[in-house]
């Protein structure tokens, strides 16, 4: 007997259906498994992908805020706390002037395996992607100013601040461990006998391994997000920094450089600039604006005629300049000299920081 056209119409929305929840469960199953190295790992906007008239797998999107570090060792202490950035007098004077923070690509860092070490069992063709993606992410770094010693500030000063020449500014954090969207800020945590390197890497091996025994259901290419995590992990070399890194994720074409996947927080809020750098090599900066300026509270304003739901505080880190230190070099002479300068520079601060001498000027 014939089968009629509505019989296998019927028939195939059933196996479809089959497929589609077959497809859901491993889903779950991969999800649930990613939560048990990260369990604040939020995940959304999951749409199937067709092979024919049948959903063969999928894509879904990851969201990574502050709280992905929760119950890690990179989860910073307090709800508001201070960090010391240490930098030359130039670039800090540039920073007060624009009233914002740039946050340097990772693959011009000083540590030339940046984003690697923690990468380091990956497949030769996953580590070159990793390397390309680089790119797209961006860093800058402080220290915790409540818990820096004497010895350690000195240290800083020597290999940041110009020794002694430069300049540190000190920056209120609102709710670091809120920070969303594009941005996580935590501790760095250094050498390979570490529970969050084994933590890292055996979340790499699960991925790696569903992936495998489920061909083609998840994918997505990579996980650029949970990527910041590695960020936060280094060899034991650089330990005696006792690091804090804020780390941004700008998704650029590398061709035409422009901003890839349009919405409100790049286009408005997370201000990328590309120049040349010195080698002649192109270099890219994220700008991310200082608040109590009046910077700031134009973008408070854009985001108001965009969304009553969200404030600029979703989407971005809440910086607020509290003191500016003077290097243990600098001449006390052209104290007040510099005083005018930077009481100029600072017109455009809502609450103007304190200027004082760094506290270990006493013994030079």
């Amino acid at each position: 007997m014939p089968v009629s056209g509505v019989t296998l119409i019927k028939k195939t929305a059933q196996k479809n259906y089959m497929r589609e929840n077959k497809v859901d469960q491993l889903f779950k199953e991969y999800i649930t498994g990613l939560q048990k190295f990260y369990p604040a790992l939020r995940f959304s906007s999951r749409f199937s992908l067709y092979s024919g008239d049948e959903p063969s797998g999928g894509e879904f999107t990851l969201g990574s805020d502050n709280n992905i570090l929760t119950g890690t060792e990179h989860l910073l202490d307090d709800k508001n706390f201070q960090i010391i950035h240490f930098t030359s007098f130039q670039a800090g004077l540039s920073i007060i002037e624009k009233g914002e923070l740039w946050l340097s690509q990772v693959e011009k860092c000083n540590d030339a395996n940046e984003l690697i070490f923690a990468h380091s069992s990956l497949a030769e063709e996953n580590l070159k992607r990793l390397k390309e993606e680089r790119k797209k992410f961006f860093i800058t770094s402080f220290s915790n100013y409540k818990n820096l010693n004497e010895e350690d500030e000195f240290m800083m000063w020597r290999f940041y601040g110009n020794d002694g020449h430069g300049m540190a500014l000190v920056f209120e954090v609102e709710s670091p461990n809120e920070i969303a969207n594009s941005y996580v800020m935590g501790k760095v945590v250094y050498g390979q006998n570490t529970n969050a390197l084994e933590n890292f890497k055996s979340f790499l091996n699960f991925d790696t391994s569903f992936r495998k025994l489920h061909p083609g259901v998840i994918h997505n290419d990579s996980f650029n997000e949970i990527l910041k995590i590695s960020l936060l992990l280094k060899t034991l070399i650089w330990k005696n920094e006792n690091e804090i890194r804020l780390i941004g994720y700008h998704n650029f074409d590398k061709y035409d450089l422009k901003t890839k996947e349009y919405d409100y927080k790049n286009s408005i809020l997370s201000n990328i600039y590309h120049t040349i750098g010195a080698d002649s090599k192109h270099r890219a900066f994220l700008k991310l604006p200082l608040s109590s300026t009046n910077k700031f509270l134009e973008l408070e304003n854009k985001m108001k005629l965009i969304s009553t739901e969200h404030s600029i505080n979703t989407f971005l880190p809440v910086l607020k300049l509290k003191k500016i230190l003077l290097g243990y070099r600098v001449a006390e002479n052209y104290f007040f000299e510099m005083d005018q300068v930077f009481r100029n520079l600072l017109i455009h601060y809502i609450d103007s920081p304190s200027i004082e001498n760094s506290r270990i000027h006493k013994y030079f």
